[in-house]
Parts: C-alpha cells; structure tokens; sequence
C-alpha cells in the first residue's frame, strides 16, 4: 500500500491507468504485487525492506537490481500473474504500460551508455512513508544500497518522475 500510494499520483501511472483513482489505486496493487513477487522470486536480495521503530510497519522501500536482471522474460509475467493485466485494466492500458516501459528503458539505455556503463546497478520504487519524511531515515536506508554499489564498485541508474525528488537525490 505505501508503494502503491506513493506512485498513484506519478505521471506515468497516471497514464497507463487513465481514469478515476480509485481505479488506478486497485491497479497499482495488483500491478506492484505482481511485480514484487516477480523480482522477489528473481532476485530476492533485491528488495529492501525498512521499519523506522523496528515495528511491522513499513516505513521504506525500494529495489536495487543489478541491470541484467531487470528484464522480466514472458515466462516469468506468466508466472507471475501479471497477464491477468488485460482483463483487468484493459489493453489499452497493457500498450501504454509497454511504451512507457520502453521510453523509460531506452532513456536509462542510452544515458548508462553515455557514461561507458555496461554494468550497472538500478535504483527503483523508493518510498518512504510521508510520516517520517524530513528525519533522515530515507537517507539512511538509501545509504545501504549506495554503500553496497560502491563495494560492487558499480554505478547506479535512477529516475524520478517528480522535480521534488532530484534534490533528495542530489545530495546523496
């Protein structure tokens, strides 16, 4: 729910699930739960979970994928559930998915290019819940995975949809 809330209003999924967002919301979920399971089958130690007072509440997350494992074969949209997608948003909304999917892989492609990277590690779905905004723990769990990526000695690809997000991101 933190993930879907935090994207609802992005101007890609608005988008892809044009229309009200109740609609958007219930999309959101279903979309995010099959591509959680998807990565968390592929590449487990990708997803990171944080809690800000060690309770059960999820208070930050996000995706550290090595690029290579980014790609999502067919199979594993099967497997995962997620061409139920059709019946439940329509294909309109499966094609505008795909372009935006491609735009967005095409731009990281060629920026990654630019700067020589073949290899690279990829930072996606960064939430942290509204409540704790502003006390550092975003930063703090984010340093993990930029820690990890420095021992790796990769680089990382992110990109934000919102202005608001580049000067946190800025200043890591």
């Amino acid at each position: 729910m933190l993930t879907t809330d935090a994207f609802i209003d992005s101007p890609s999924y608005t988008e892809i699930f044009r229309g009200d967002k109740e609609n958007r919301r219930r999309m959101l979920l279903f979309f995010f739960h099959c591509n959680l399971s998807i990565i968390h089958r592929k590449t487990p130690d990708a997803l990171r979970y944080f809690s800000y007072d060690n309770s059960s509440e999820l208070d930050c997350f996000y995706m550290l994928i090595h690029n290579s494992d980014v790609t999502i074969s067919t199979w594993e949209k099967v497997f995962g559930g997620i061409l139920d997608l059709p019946f439940l948003a329509g294909f309109g909304a499966v094609q505008r998915m795909i372009n935006v999917g491609q735009f967005v892989d095409r731009i990281e492609e060629e920026v990654m290019a630019t700067y020589g990277c073949e290899r690279y590690l990829v930072l996606q779905r960064v939430v942290v819940n509204p409540a704790i905004q502003g006390k550092g723990f975003g930063s703090n769990c984010l340093a993990k995975g930029l820690a990890e990526a420095d021992e790796l000695k990769l680089p990382i690809c992110l990109s934000t949809q919102l202005m608001r997000n580049v000067t946190f991101y800025s200043r890591l």
